[in-house]
């Protein structure tokens, strides 16, 4: 059965803590970008939130491609304990850093004070439970029974309450414990930096945030990838991302740039905070790299699968780019830039952030790279975007059933530990140790891993010289 037969009805209390609601919102807004038909509540949503909705059904509203069609089938998912209602089909719950997925009965919500982000990762869980109960996707394991899952240790369990309580802030509130104001970059602000920076915005965190990203969302290519932005959003990321934030709180500032641009216009060396990169080319990766940010945290999406990587300037592990390094630049690759008919100079502008033009697209139309109604979808967007398209024009991400391209649970469950990582800083919990990868076609399995670094030397964070600075900047 197609997904867009399919409706889906998503139950919370309308009584419920903000975070119970908000993560309503965010399955509602995954599921309208998928399923036939989305059913909610009349229940009203806290604000600020980054759909700009006032209630449940809003959030479906602004998440919706308008494929409505006659569903032959229903599917319910609970979130939280929800009050005479019938039985569900799914039911989540969990607290702060702690996600809880059933297919048992209900799961009640322990303490949100800071928005939840266990409850959130529990929404991207059962939205993977759901598309695996509708078949979409091969070879997929779905939950058996019920998975409890800790964002704390990456453990298949729940988080301990010694550790859950080591914090006494509150969303809103004058706790004894304030966080410390975090200090971020955001390089990259498309499917997973636009959903940490939803995210971030719901925790009640604040501080100084730098969002770099020199792109616009484009719906036909980006709205199915990142359920924190209503679809009809044009904009650029990197004013979407930071007005977002603003809103909540965070003294933001956007930058249309490319990273190395904005790296290159800072002047100093280093970045005395965190950087979280979600880019997903290699020199991206590598620009990341050379913020030289005291922390680190880089994640990377590829269908159904996930990983997130937390770095420090000092670390003997594995920087971001470590696994990167083999892939090479595009001299590398020429096979396969080839095919669209680029002067050797215009392939590199576009893969320093150039965005395609008319004659660009023109150009790979003529040699058969693309197909003639390409025109009006790749126009704007980047090289990536073009390497996604087949002879017949249109992008390979247009379908949910297509994993050629992360589905929204993927990046939302990606943006939710890159948020997780910033609000453990600012409240003194450890960080991620130092690498997770997740397979959403199973289930999460427990635990993280420490890889080592490039062994081939060349690999910019092995550079003596690099080190040294890098103690100097924040000691060993």
């Amino acid at each position: 059965m197609s997904p867009s037969d399919v409706e889906v009805a998503v139950r919370v209390d309308p009584g419920a803590p903000a975070a119970e609601r908000w993560a309503a919102a965010a399955l509602a807004s995954m599921c309208a970008r998928v399923v036939g038909n989305v059913v909610t509540p009349s229940v009203p949503l806290p604000r600020p939130n980054p759909w700009g909705a006032r209630t449940l059904a809003a959030v479906t509203g602004v998440s919706r491609f308008g494929r409505r069609g006659r569903s032959r089938r229903t599917r319910r998912i609970n979130v939280g304990m929800v009050p005479h209602v019938p039985e569900a089909d799914l039911y989540l719950g969990g607290d702060d850093w702690t996600a809880v997925v059933s297919r048992r009965g209900p799961v009640p919500v322990g303490r949100c004070r800071l928005g939840g982000l266990g409850l959130q990762a529990a929404t991207a869980l059962a939205f993977g439970e759901l598309l695996k109960d509708l078949g979409v996707g091969v070879h997929t394991v779905p939950v058996d029974g019920e998975l409890t899952w800790s964002l704390l240790d990456g453990r298949v369990a729940t988080a301990t309450a010694a550790t859950t309580t080591t914090t006494t802030f509150e969303i809103g509130g004058a706790g004894a414990d304030r966080p410390t104001p975090p200090t971020v970059a955001l390089l990259g602000a498309g499917s997973v930096g636009s959903s940490a920076a939803a995210l971030l915005s719901l925790t009640g965190i604040t501080g100084t945030i730098d969002v770099v990203d020199p792109d616009r969302f484009v719906p036909a290519r980006n709205a199915y990838r990142c359920p924190g932005v209503p679809v009809a959003e044009r904009g650029a990321k990197a004013d979407w991302a930071a007005r977002v934030l603003a809103a909540a709180g965070w003294d933001a500032a956007a930058h249309r740039s490319t990273i190395a641009d904005w790296v290159d216009a800072r002047g100093t060396p280093g970045f005395p905070g965190i950087a979280l990169v979600s880019v997903d080319n290699v020199d991206g990766r590598r620009e990341s790299g050379e913020l030289m940010a005291a922390t680190t945290v880089s994640a990377g999406v590829a269908g159904l699968a996930l990983h997130v990587q937390r770095h420090q300037a000092v670390d003997d592990f594995a920087c971001p780019y470590c696994d990167l390094v083999d892939v090479g630049r595009w001299r590398s690759q020429g096979r396969t830039y080839a095919r669209f008919g680029l002067t050797a100079p215009r392939l590199q502008a576009l893969l320093d952030g150039e965005t395609l033009t008319v004659d660009d697209v023109a150009t790979a139309i003529w040699t058969g790279a693309v197909g003639p109604d390409a025109m009006g979808h790749l126009v704007g967007g980047r090289l990536v975007d073009m390497m996604r398209v087949p002879s017949s024009g249109r992008p390979v991400a247009d379908g949910p059933e297509d994993e050629a391209v992360s589905a929204p649970h993927v990046s939302w469950l990606a943006g939710t530990l890159l948020a997780a990582e910033v609000v453990k800083a600012a409240v003194g919990l450890p960080g991620l140790d130092r690498r997770v990868e997740l397979d959403l076609t199973g289930v999460p399995l427990g635990g993280w891993r420490r890889p080592a670094r490039n062994p081939s030397g060349r690999c910019p964070c092995t550079n003596p010289a690099r080190r040294d600075l890098a103690r100097a900047l924040y000691g060993t």
